[in-house]
């Protein structure tokens, strides 16, 4: 007669349910790292069970749900236990997009592992020179669109007076390129001086 039972990795946490031999004495056939106590099958959408050896029933921990809830943690990159396997998942999911961390991997010499870290908040004069440079690329984007009146312009079929409105915008939008540079010089000093 088979019964169930319910193997552990050897980390002590479930793994999967099993059959086991049954003989005619009431003894079952365990295998290494098996029990015939089954875990509670409603706390394992949400927890890991670990076999406690000593008391012969299951503890249980909650699955992270949240990248911060994974911070200081290592899970090994080798390891295809269930529990791994489960854990590197959610490192993905829980980072993915994620502006407060990221996924980080342990080299070869560390073990070879996956864990978060927090990503650093930028300060202001990081903030400011991103926007400096967007802002430089919108104002180039604007030159890029109006070169045509300066070719019209060089090949004389097109006279200043046609086109003044954009040729006094343009050399507002250079004027504007060149303040955006000396800011981004600055702003680049202040940042990498902290």
């Amino acid at each position: 007669m088979l019964v169930p039972i319910y193997y552990f990795d050897n980390d002590g946490y479930f793994a999967c349910e099993g059959k086991a031999q049954k003989v005619k004495s009431g003894q079952v056939l365990m295998p290494d790292n098996a029990t015939t106590v089954a875990p509670d099958a409603d706390l394992l959408k949400t927890h890991f069970a670990k076999w406690n050896q000593e008391l012969k029933t299951w503890d249980y921990e909650a699955k992270p749900t949240q990248a911060s809830d994974f911070e200081g943690v290592h899970v090994s990159h080798k390891s295809q236990s269930p529990r791994d396997i489960e854990l590197r998942a959610l490192i993905q999911k829980l980072t993915k997009d994620n502006s407060s961390y990221r996924l980080i991997r342990g080299s070869e010499e560390e073990g070879l592992w996956w864990g978060v870290e927090a990503i650093p908040q930028k300060t202001q004069d990081e903030k400011d020179l991103e926007q400096a440079k967007a802002d430089e690329q919108k104002a180039l984007a604007y030159l890029r669109s109006t070169d045509y009146v300066a070719v019209k312009l060089a090949e004389g079929v097109a006279t200043a007076e046609e086109y003044s409105e954009v040729l006094q915008k343009r050399a507002e939008t250079r004027e504007l390129i060149n303040s955006l540079r000396a800011q981004q010089q600055a702003l680049q000093a202040k940042v990498e001086a902290s």
